[in-house]
């Protein structure tokens, strides 16, 4: 089962995003592999959503453009994408206003980007093998 975004055009250059539920809230989330965490959402956000209330003992930090490291609070969300719900690290921090999706929730997917298509390709791999050896095909 495949899903496909339109990349968004509020970006410039247009650029993946990912449309899902977050703790059962519409939320568009930019894909970022430089992140290596799961969802980054703005605190307003977070708060909004109760996460405060759920907050894991871990300790995560983002690393800035300018090298600061700021302390995120983190909870476990529920990430909707179509039909299916994954739970999902959720970070966030009063010094955060992005909305983006990172490799550790996006390691469970095959995802093609369709540069000419402005295009975001979202598989569900059926078996984990499956995933490792897609992940080689280019």
């Amino acid at each position: 089962m495949a899903q496909k975004w339109k990349y968004a055009e509020t970006f410039t250059p247009p650029a993946p995003v990912v449309k899902a539920k977050l703790c059962g809230q519409s939320v568009n989330l930019l894909v970022d592999t430089g992140f290596s965490g799961g969802v980054l959402i703005p605190f307003w956000m977070f708060e909004r959503m109760s996460l405060l209330s759920y907050l894991t003992p871990d300790e995560y930090y983002a690393v800035m453009a300018d090298t600061r490291k700021i302390r995120l609070y983190t909870a476990t969300g529920v990430l909707t994408l179509g039909s299916k719900k994954h739970t999902v690290n959720t970070h966030s921090s009063p010094y955060i206003d992005k909305k983006i999706v990172g490799r550790d929730f996006l390691k469970r997917f095959l995802l093609t980007l369709n540069g000419p298509k402005s295009q975001l390709i979202v598989n569900y791999p059926t078996t984990n093998h499956e995933a490792v050896v897609s992940s080689f095909r280019l």
